[in-house]
This record gives C-alpha cells, sequence and structure tokens, in this order.
C-alpha cells in the first residue's frame, strides 16, 4: 500500500508525460527512495498492468504468456513460477532486479531498468522455507534446492557417524518443509526415511503467532507423533529452520514423550540470529534462540540430544547462487538497516503491548 501511494504521486507529478513514461519515471523514483525488498504488482487505469522489483532483487517476480481462445497474447507477473503452471501460462523470464514491467492493453511488455544498479541479493529463505516447492527462482528449482540443502546435511552427518558421536535409526521430517531435505538426507546416510509426524492442517504457522501462549498451544494442536514406531529409535529430526525454538522443542518434547531413546534435531538452515527486515515475519532479536546461546545451549533449551545446523557455505552451494541475502544469518545485509531496526523493534515492542 505504501509503494502504490508512492506510485500514484509521482505519476501525479509527471502528468505531462506520455502514461509509459510516466511510470518509467515513477519507477525509477522508487527504486531511489524505497529501500527494502519488494515485488510490486498494479493495474493503472490508463490500461497498464505493471510490475517494480526491488534493486537487489530481494524478493522473486516472474513474467509468463499464454494465448487466449481469440489468438491474443495474455501475460502475468507473478511471485513465483508455480502460479503460473496452475493457470496455463508459459514462463517467460524472472524479473531483473530494479526492473519495471509495463503491459498495455495490446500486450506489448515494456521494461525500465534501475538507473544505479545494485548488487544482487535474493533472499536464502524462499528457498530454504518460503517458496513452494514447484517454484523455479532465478533458475534454481526449490524442489532441488531443498534436495541440496538435505545432502549437504547427509556429508555432515555421515562424518559424525563415521566418527561414532552419532548414530541414527531413523530420519524423521518436519512436514511440510521438512520433508524433501529429510528425503535426500535419509538417502545420504542411508538410514530408513519414515514421516512419523502427522500435521494437523487446520493450525496457523507458530512461529508467525505473536505471543507465546498461543505459539505452545498451536504446536500442542497442530502435530500427532506414530509413538509404535518412534519407540527406542534414535530420531534424527530434520526441520528448515529453528527460529524462537518454540515449535522444535515441543516436537522434541513430543518424540522423547512418544518413546525415543535419542532425538538429535537438524536444521536445513544455519543458525538464524538476527531480525529480517525484509518481509520474512521474523522476531526481535531477543526472542532468536540462537542470537543468545550456542548449538550445545540450544540442545539443551530444545531438550534434544544434540543439534545440527547446516553451515554458510553449505547452504550457499546447496541454492547455487552468485549472490544471497543473508543478512539473518550473519547480520551482514544488503545495504544499511539501522534506520529499519529501530522502527521494526518499536513496532514489534508496541504489537506486544496491545
Amino acid at each position: 500500500e505504501t509503494l502504490l501511494n508512492l506510485i500514484s504521486t509521482q505519476l501525479q507529478d509527471n502528468i505531462a508525460d506520455s502514461p509509459l513514461e510516466q511510470l518509467k519515471a515513477a519507477s525509477e523514483k522508487i527504486f531511489e527512495d524505497a529501500q527494502g525488498g519488494y515485488a510490486l504488482i498494479g493495474l493503472w487505469a490508463n490500461g497498464y498492468m505493471f510490475g517494480l522489483r526491488d534493486p537487489h532483487g530481494i524478493r522473486p517476480m516472474v513474467l509468463g504468456k499464454r494465448t487466449e481462445s481469440n489468438g491474443k497474447i495474455a501475460h502475468i507477473l507473478a511471485s513465483e513460477s508455480n502460479v503460473l503452471n496452475y493457470l496455463g501460462f508459459e514462463f517467460i523470464r524472472d524479473i531483473l532486479p530494479g526492473e519495471m514491467v509495463a503491459i498495455d492493453l495490446e500486450g506489448n511488455v515494456h521494461s525500465t531498468s534501475n538507473s544505479k544498479p545494485k548488487a544482487k541479493a535474493p533472499c536464502m529463505f524462499e528457498w530454504v522455507y518460503f517458496a513452494t516447492p514447484e517454484s523455479i527462482m532465478e533458475g534454481t528449482p526449490v524442489y532441488g534446492a531443498r534436495l541440496n540443502l538435505g545432502k549437504k546435511l547427509g556429508e555432515k552427518i555421515n562424518k559424525m557417524i563415521e566418527a561414532k558421536t552419532l548414530d541414527v535409526d531413523v530420519v524423521v521430517p518436519v512436514p511440510e518443509s521438512g520433508r524433501i531435505a529429510a528425503i535426500a538426507l535419509a538417502e545420504k546416510i542411508n538410514r530408513p526415511y519414515r514421516e512419523l509426524l502427522i500435521k494437523n492442517r487446520y493450525i496457523q504457522r507458530s512461529f508467525i503467532l505473536q505471543d507465546q501462549e498461543s505459539r505452545n498451544h498451536a504446536v500442542q494442536m497442530k502435530m500427532m507423533a506414530i509413538a509404535s514406531e518412534i519407540k527406542d529409535k534414535r530420531v534424527l529430526i530434520v526441520d528448515d529452520s529453528i527460529v524462537r525454538g518454540t515449535t522444535s522443542r515441543k516436537l522434541v518434547e513430543m518424540l522423547k514423550h512418544a518413546g525415543a531413546k535419542e532425538v538429535t534435531f537438524v536444521s536445513t538452515c544455519p543458525p538464524i540470529k538476527n531480525p529480517c527486515y525484509f518481509g520474512i515475519d521474523f522476531p526481535l532479536q531477543s526472542e532468536l534462540i540462537a542470537a543468545k546461546l550456542s548449538e550445545e545451549g540450544i540442545a539443551d533449551a530444545l531438550g534434544a540430544n544434540k543439534v545440527i545446523y547446516q553451515d554458510l557455505e553449505g547452504l550457499k552451494e546447496a541454492l547455487n547462487q552468485e549472490g544471497l541475502c543473508t543478512g539473518c544469518i550473519t547480520g551482514q545485509y544488503p545495504f544499511d538497516v539501522s534506520r529499519a531496526a529501530v522502527k521494526f523493534e518499536q513496532a514489534r515492542t508496541l504489537s506486544q503491548g496491545a
């Protein structure tokens, strides 16, 4: 809404220009003034559909087309390529970082790019968790990236098994986002893969809920363990990430209650130690478990025998991208976020006090 208001203001300021030139001028101003991660799509009364992707390409956007029954070409702009498949569109390309695309009523595609290019930094969490498995982002299939994350973790865990510092009887995914990586990991370490946590599909994502009591209740309601297959087993449980640790702690407790002999918790993402200011709904740094504790301390807090994280190099190799935003892991963001951090903390504090 904020960006659309900025677009509207800029269009009014350039009212003497042609509609296309107005859009180009407005997008250039947005790219210059609006720092952050965004993929903005809008319709203009003058007959244009338009889309803008932030200059660092933090958030994704794709362009597609299909031939209608009357022979005309229709176009689509979307945040993920899977939408194109469901609606019968053909993928054309990713919208580039800092690019504005405008499509007129005749189906002509017009494009302009930011005159001051920035370093490309797509969000790593899109592949790790946020995007749907059937999408392809920046040329890398999400499904394949998650398989790669599992393989990289499998290499790490195999070394631990060989050193006799870890053993595993069964690999169990946290549905849904841990499933793909867990399959590849199980294959890599030659251990059985079993879906022994059954998900209640009607419960909201727990890390997005704002108060701890709601998160605890949601976790209790959203999973059920298959105790008959867990009893006396050394369970290696695989999830996409550990944020606050609320879900992870309850899952470990659930597995132990079901009779697990040992529980090792594995995260396909490296430790998340910093907030995201670009659209992923992470909490304050003080609420992020990895910002406060070592891996051993996290294992103790979760009640697990061991916690194993993906390392940063493994993540980069798995995603196969030239540039990535890993600010939530490293604290190094694509640009200065000090002002955003202050506003973020104020907004979070207000929402928690409401």
